[in-house]
């Protein structure tokens, strides 16, 4: 508002130094005048009737420069208020256009919430419905309970004996820890025996190891000596064979000759 007010005086404070600036403009005499009744006090002033006049074209081309001045300062104000009016305008309507829209936006929410308020409501409904239900039930159950013929003191006698074996448990879980535990010594002593005697048993198989591979070595030895000795025997029966064949061959003209 208070730059409403200082635009609108500015307007007013420009045409009156305007019209200043061009009367003094206009009237140079005029200024050297008043120069000079500050200089000749209490002399009364001549008018020079010829000087006068011929300034009156002067004052008027001051005059004309003066309106058209205003005239343009009031074709930018009028320039400068349709602007306005049409920024105030398309601010409105932008205004109009958003007020309505949230107005849409507030009737989808308020269709929401009552749709989201019939809905609660119908599961209020089955709740209410639900909790007659439970009560109906504890009843029933209270009734069940109050017909019960096992008693309180049934209860703690069937929790002293459950106690007592619960005792009984305990000393025979504490009984058979503790043959578990020997019973685990004893196992670690057989398998370090057992450990001992794999050992053992591992340099045995070693030794007889070793001993097959002799004997083996042996038994190939005696396989190639039995080979050797067999083709000696073999080459032996040949030359045998082919001797008594000759000798047979010889027998027959012996006995013809006698």
């Amino acid at each position: 508002m208070l730059r409403s007010q200082a635009t609108s005086a500015e307007p007013h404070t420009m045409v009156l130094r305007a019209t200043k600036n061009a009367s003094q403009n206009a009237n140079p005499k005029r200024k050297r005048e008043s120069g000079d009744e500050s200089v000749a006090r209490g002399k009364i002033r001549q008018w020079d009737i010829p000087a006068v006049i011929e300034e009156i074209p002067a004052s008027q081309a001051g005059m004309a420069q003066v309106l058209g001045d205003v005239s343009e300062l009031f074709a930018q104000l009028a320039e400068k208020a349709a602007a306005s009016a049409s920024a105030s305008k398309e601010h409105i309507s932008e205004a109009i256009i958003k007020s309505l829209h949230e107005v849409g936006e507030l009737r989808k929410k308020n269709a929401k919430l009552i749709a989201e308020l019939d809905e609660r409501a119908d599961l209020l409904e089955a709740l209410k419905q639900a909790h007659d239900h439970a009560m109906e039930t504890n009843t029933e159950l209270a009734r069940e309970f109050a017909t019960q013929t096992l008693s309180v003191a049934a209860l703690t006698n069937e929790n002293d004996r459950l106690s007592t074996l619960l005792a009984e448990t305990k000393d025979n879980f504490a009984v058979k820890e503790n043959e578990a535990a020997a019973a685990q010594e004893s196992l670690k002593v057989e398998i370090s025996q057992l450990n001992l005697k794999l050992e053992q048993t591992d340099v045995t198989v070693e030794l007889l190891r070793s001993e097959v591979q002799e004997v083996t070595a042996t038994a190939e030895t005696f396989k190639d000596k039995f080979s050797e000795l067999r083709k000696q025997t073999k080459d032996y029966f040949s030359t045998m064979q082919i001797q008594v064949a000759e000798f047979l061959a010889k027998v027959p003209n012996d006995v013809d000759e006698h």
